[in-house]
């Protein structure tokens, strides 16, 4: 008499792996990852298993390798693998040129590097922005006069981003120079929105008066600032320049810092004025304002008075060399 065992399993058990979360298209994590195992043997069963615990990593690595094996009832073996690399840590990015709210002569270069030393980069943007429009620019790149943000941002294989972005000023001692006299409405119907002063009441006038060149070899301009809004009693008068630019012939920004009547400190100021009389546009003269907190910084702080608009008495000039 021969006793019947029933048909022998003759397949080895199926190792089925999970990742939570799935890399990306490179093999690439960025986060934890959560490793689980599925193994079953539908004929004789699952017997003995080895390395099919589940398990989250946590760590860097730049490939972790996971191994389950299983032994079915039948006495047969099958085992899987998963390779696991996490980077979680976003490129590096140097910008030596510029250094932060650095002043620049014209025909500097911009120079700015990336780096990651795990997944590696899989691209860079560097972006050159002047308040109104951007270009799209690589290391290397000489800006023209301007004040400008460079913002550079850099992505790892893993997807980790960086981005880092600096103020600038790009300056031209032999562009010229610029003066103004006049009147504007703050607040008025061609001023900007938001323009703030003490008793503002969007009627009544502000009178400025400036001068700012560059003397022969100099780096920091000279000049004189005046700024009066009476219905508010508020009397700016500048202590130092810092900054000249001259944009297009028709534009001066220029930056120092002021003294206010009745206030103790200095208080940061930028200006930018328009001369109509360059470019054909038919643009008015325009003159504007912005006035930061003693010690604030202007590149990353707002303005407390901000005063806008085009002149309705007086003029504008910028003077070319």
């Amino acid at each position: 008499f021969v006793h019947d065992r029933g048909p022998l399993d003759s397949t080895p058990p199926v190792i089925v792996p999970s990742r939570i979360p799935a890399p990306n298209a490179t093999g690439w994590n960025n986060t934890d990852v959560a490793v689980s195992w599925t193994v079953s043997d539908p004929e004789s069963g699952i017997a003995s298993s080895t390395g099919c615990d589940p398990v989250t990593l946590t760590a860097e690595t730049v490939g972790t390798t996971l191994a389950c094996s299983a032994t079915n009832g039948g006495g047969l073996s099958s085992s899987a693998a998963v390779t696991v690399r996490i980077d979680k840590t976003p490129p590096t990015i140097s910008i030596p040129t510029p250094e932060p709210f650095e002043v620049l002569p014209v025909g500097s270069a911009l120079e700015f590097t990336v780096a990651d030393d795990l997944s590696g980069i899989d691209s860079v943007s560097a972006q050159l922005c002047d308040g109104t429009s951007c270009v799209n620019v690589s290391s290397g790149f000489i800006p023209t006069t301007g004040v400008y943000t460079l913002t550079v941002e850099a992505v790892d294989v893993a997807g980790n981003i960086a981005t880092e972005s600096q103020f600038f000023v790009i300056f031209d001692p032999d562009a010229g120079f610029a003066t103004g006299g006049g009147w504007i409405i703050p607040g008025g119907p061609t001023s900007d929105e938001g323009d703030a002063l003490p008793g503002l009441d969007n009627s009544s006038p502000a009178e400025f008066g400036f001068v700012v060149k560059y003397k022969p070899g100099a780096s920091t301009p000279n000049g004189q600032l005046e700024f009066q809004y009476r219905q508010g009693d508020f009397n700016l008068h500048s202590s130092g320049m810092e900054w000249l630019v001259i944009v297009n012939n028709n534009i001066a920004s220029f930056r120092g810092t002021a003294a206010i009547q009745g206030a103790d400190g200095l208080f940061p100021f930028r200006v930018d004025a328009r001369d109509s009389d360059f470019g054909g546009s038919g643009q008015p003269d325009r003159f504007e304002i912005k006035i930061w907190a003693d010690g604030a910084n202007p590149d990353l702080d707002d303005p407390i008075h901000k005063a806008s608009g085009d002149l309705q008495g007086g003029s504008i000039m910028i003077h070319t060399r």
